[in-house]
């Protein structure tokens, strides 16, 4: 007997990357290449997929996000190194970085037949431009980005030297971990 699916059945969103973004000497400094084939070789599939994108800068042990940005109109190639993007966001921040390697994370949407959810995928994108922005208040966006006047210490929007036995509980007790 066909199992009846629950209407809260959750879509999972897959994770792929990071994949290096490749540079090139630009006249103020770095700035990401014009060629790109290389880089959606390397992507495979996914680059014609749907979903949320983050860029970000690989720097020593951790990633710093640069900017959120969603593909639910059109592919991750075809959105994510628009013009715009590039002008806008990516070369800007590029500035501010002498070091490090910039990369991109794709959240793909689950693929199953019919249309894309626009909905779910700008639900993920508002939920990591909140993310990305806590860990990085100069996060490129401008739109989504809330202000928080609160915080929970040592768990969200916490700073250095807050966790505890107690936050560390928490979190794990709540899923944040």
């Amino acid at each position: 007997m066909a199992q009846k699916k629950s209407q809260f059945e959750m879509k999972a969103f897959e994770v792929h990357g990071p994949f290096e973004v490749p540079l090139e000497p630009g006249k103020h400094g770095k700035m990401v290449a014009r060629d790109l084939s290389g880089f959606w070789t390397g992507v495979g599939d996914v680059r014609w997929m749907r979903g949320v994108y983050v860029f970000a800068m690989r720097a020593g042990r951790g990633y710093t996000p640069l900017y959120v940005g969603k593909a639910a109109e059109q592919s991750f190639e075809d959105e994510t190194f628009a013009l715009h993007k590039l002008a806008h966001h990516y070369g800007p921040t590029l500035l501010d970085y002498k070091r490090g390697q910039p990369v991109m994370f794709f959240i793909a949407h689950p693929l199953s037949r019919g249309a894309v959810n626009k909905r779910l995928i700008d639900q993920v994108e508002t939920f990591m431009i909140d993310a990305a922005s806590a860990k990085n208040p100069s996060l490129s966006n401008v739109r989504k980005k809330q202000v928080h006047k609160w915080r929970v210490c040592g768990v969200v929007r916490g700073r250095r030297g807050e966790a505890t036995r107690s936050t560390g509980a928490l979190k794990k007790a709540v899923g944040l971990w």
